[in-house]
Formats: structure tokens, sequence, C-alpha cells
């Protein structure tokens, strides 16, 4: 009997909809029915790309009408909560959300909750714990080949839930995914700095301390080119992760690390639907990540270390309650390190009028009138 067949739909058709688009065409047993995005022209180019029969511009109306088995969440950080649970109610049968999760903690918590409350393999896109030199590193490291894990460094560009997610997670995965006991953390934000419609701060430093007593420093944003590697320091050697591969340092000369592929986040998001072990992206995992950024912009808030996990009853991200506080006061105007249609629509959906737009720098910073500094949930 041939094996079914998995109709598939993708909400949100940027930049990162096509490296989904591309598990899909490459996996024998799916196929993208449709897509859905609230910019018409982005959609119709990714659909004429992909050959994608279907076009909406309503996600809620595209899950009504084409009943999708796999759902791709590729929408703007904000949405992701909403697209995700709204495809779980739909009846979906496996969805793969990118990250971050979202840009609180509450609405993250609601995600995992929903899909395991209807049996919904929900896995979250943290594509680095596939990477074949990260597998084989996890590999050595759990073999004692650099002694006792004891400390570790990332350092990135572009925000703490955009890019500094992946630090926590794969640091996680590489150690077998030990449970967080506090984080110190600092922050600055003196400009009005969003990512994808997301506040964001300037820069960030984060310290945080594992169960087997690992601590990981976390450094985003800190020099504007920071050094393209990443750390992990053993007790009898190290790792290096960055733009030459990953390298083993232990008893004697540098050794790459390779792997051949093994099965990417589609594969195991499948085999999880069958009855499989759950996908290495399961949502509980990722929200591990989550809830460890979440408590390192509440260690900046009250300027103290924080345990984690946080209590049930936190769920607005601390930065932002920073920010409505007055805590972190801005000069000029608001402004989007990637993408100005999504800091337009984030206005949008609070309700703030638009007046104008204007880029500096490049960077797609929008002007609202009146507006700079202000942000309501």
């Amino acid at each position: 009997m041939q094996e079914p067949t998995y109709r598939v739909a993708i909400i949100g058709t940027g930049g990162i909809a096509n490296h989904h688009a591309g598990y899909y065409a490459k996996h024998p047993r799916t196929t993208i029915v449709a897509a859905a995005d609230i910019r018409p022209d982005a959609l119709a180019a990714f659909c004429e790309k992909h050959n994608v029969p279907a076009r909406y511009t309503d996600y809620r109306e595209l899950l009504e009408k084409e009943q999708p088995d796999l759902v791709s969440v590729c929408t703007w950080t904000a949405t992701h909560p909403e697209v995700t649970i709204a495809a779980a109610e739909a009846g979906v049968r496996g969805i793969l959300s990118e990250k971050p999760m979202s840009a609180h903690l509450g609405d993250a918590r609601r995600m995992v909750a929903v899909c395991q409350s209807r049996g919904i393999p929900l896995a979250i896109h943290h594509q680095r714990r596939f990477e074949p030199g990260l597998v084989e590193a996890r590999k050595r490291i759990a073999a004692g080949q650099i002694g006792v894990p004891i400390a570790g460094n990332f350092r990135t560009v572009g925000g703490f839930l955009n890019n500094g997610t992946h630090g926590v997670d794969f640091h996680r995965y590489l150690l077998g995914d030990p449970a967080p006991e506090w984080v110190m953390t600092q922050l600055e934000r003196r400009t009005n700095r969003y990512e994808r419609g997301v506040l964001v701060e300037d820069r960030i430093l984060s310290s945080i301390r594992f169960e087997n007593g690992y601590t990981l420093t976390i450094e985003v944003d800190m020099d504007e080119k920071p050094a393209p590697h990443w750390w992990v320091f053993g007790t009898e050697g190290t790792i290096r992760f960055g733009q030459g591969g990953t390298v083993l340092f232990a008893r004697g000369e540098p050794e790459p690390l390779a792997a051949e592929s093994g099965p990417g986040p589609l594969d195991e998001l499948i085999a999880w639907i069958e009855g499989g072990p759950e996908s290495r992206n399961a949502g509980h995992i990722a929200l591990v990540a989550h809830e460890i950024m979440m408590a390192s912009y509440e260690s900046a808030r009250t300027r103290s270390r924080v345990r984690v996990p946080l209590d049930a009853g936190v769920e607005r991200s601390p930065l932002y309650t920073m920010h409505e506080e007055g805590l972190l006061p801005v000069s000029g105007p608001a402004y989007d390190i990637r993408s100005l249609d999504a800091l337009r629509y984030a206005f949008e959906r609070e309700g703030i009028p638009l007046t104008g737009e204007e880029y500096l720098e490049g960077q797609g910073n929008w002007t609202g009138q009146g507006l700079a500094g202000q942000v309501r949930k």
C-alpha cells in the first residue's frame, strides 16, 4: 500500500518560508497545497516560485477550506501563538513553527498546552539541532572527549529572541538538554528598536547556569561584527563552532567534526505523527529555551539573579514591562532592524495610527507622528 501523502499549508511567505518549502519539496510524502500571507505581492511571488495552487490572505479561511494535514507557521514572531493555536483547533496532524515561539512567555506556554491537549505534535524550528557537525559534537561530549563540560560562549547579532534563541537551544542540545537553574543578565535599550515588530534590546549580556554546573554566556549585539565562533569548554578539551565548521580540540591536533546528514526537522515531525519518538524540536523542549530568555529579561528588570523556571503567573515579557514602566527611556523614532512591514503591522494591530514612514541608514526605520517610544499590548 502506498504511504499517505501529507497535504501542507505554509502560513507566512517571507524568506524563511522558502526553507520550509524546500523541506516539503524534497520529501516524497508531502505536497504544498496552499499558502497564506497578508501581503498579496509576497504571497504571489512565493506561490509562483514553489508552484503552490491555492492562495489566501486570511489564514483562517485557508485552514477552513483546505483542511491541511501539516502547517508551517512562518509568520512574524508576535503571531506565532495565534496561528499555531488556530491550526491545532482546526485539527491538523502536525505543526512546524518558526522560532522564537512568541514575544511573551504565556503565549508560548499556551501553544504547547493546546497542542498537547489535542495530541498534535508541535515542533519549533531550531534547525541547528540537525546540523551534522553539532550532532557529532553532541556524541563526542557525551563520550567524555572534552572531559566535563564547564562553560560555553555564544556571540551573535540581531536581537536576543531572534538569534540568541539558537545559542540557548543548541547548547542545551549539545549537553543533553539539562534543566536551567538561574540566570543573571544586563541589557541596554536606548533606541526605539524592534525586530520584525517585536520589542528588542540594543544589546544584552546573559549568564545562564544549568543543573549540571555548566555556565553559558550569551552576548547579543555587544559588537557590530562579533567573532564568528561559539565555544564549549571542558576540563580536558574544547569544541569550537563557526564559519570554519565544528572543530574538536582535545589531546592532540584539532579535529574537524563531520558526519553524514541524518533525518531533518520534517522527517522527525512525520515520524512523531506516526507514532515514533517525539522530535528533538518538540514544543516543550523549545519552551525551556524561551523561558530562559524571559528569565534573562526578568533578571535585567529586577537587577538580580532569577531562578528558572519562572512562576506560572509570569506571562508577559519583562522587556515589555520595563518599556511600559519607563525603565528603558529611548530617543529617536521607532525602527525595525528586519522588516518595515512587520513594524507597521504590529503598530496597526495595537490601533496606533500611522502617518508617515522613512528609511534611515538602510534599516527600514519607520516614524509615526508622535509615537516614538510608544507601544501597547
